[in-house]
């Protein structure tokens, strides 16, 4: 699975690679459409990270031990 911004160099290649070969030239409005799109997904793909899961488990005070299974069974289903 390729990251938003590895998308989006893909995507500017395949649009750079076609404008030799004739292509029409893409707008700013284009572009930033794309970019936006992009960064939405990569937000969506990007979940919780390990350290925000420590920080809420930490102000609800919750003992680490919990918090490291917890963040365990996170890893377990990322993985799926």
């Amino acid at each position: 699975m390729m990251t938003a911004m590895e998308e989006l160099v893909d995507w500017l290649d395949k649009y750079a690679d076609n404008r030799l070969y004739g292509g029409r030239e893409l707008t700013i409005h284009e572009i930033k459409n794309k970019v936006k799109t992009l960064l939405k997904k990569e937000r969506e793909q990007m979940g919780y990270t390990k350290q925000d899961v420590f920080k809420a488990g930490e102000m609800g005070e919750i003992n680490r031990h919990d918090i490291e299974h917890i963040i365990s069974y996170l890893d377990k289903a990322k993985e799926k």
